[in-house]
């Protein structure tokens, strides 16, 4: 395989992982993925959703 191609098949590895973590670009998906903070205490996920 060529350096090339190996960069190809890389990049649309890379796009399905993204796909399949944030979903598809069909629906409005939030640019950084949730944070948990914990500290002594039981996780908390912080979000940008106000809901």
């Amino acid at each position: 395989m060529k350096k090339q191609d190996e960069r190809t098949s890389t990049t649309e590895a890379n796009m399905e992982l993204n796909e399949r973590f944030y979903g598809s670009n069909e629906k409005e998906v939030d640019p950084a993925p949730p944070t948990y903070i914990q500290n002594n205490t039981a996780a908390v996920r912080i979000t940008g959703d106000d809901e």
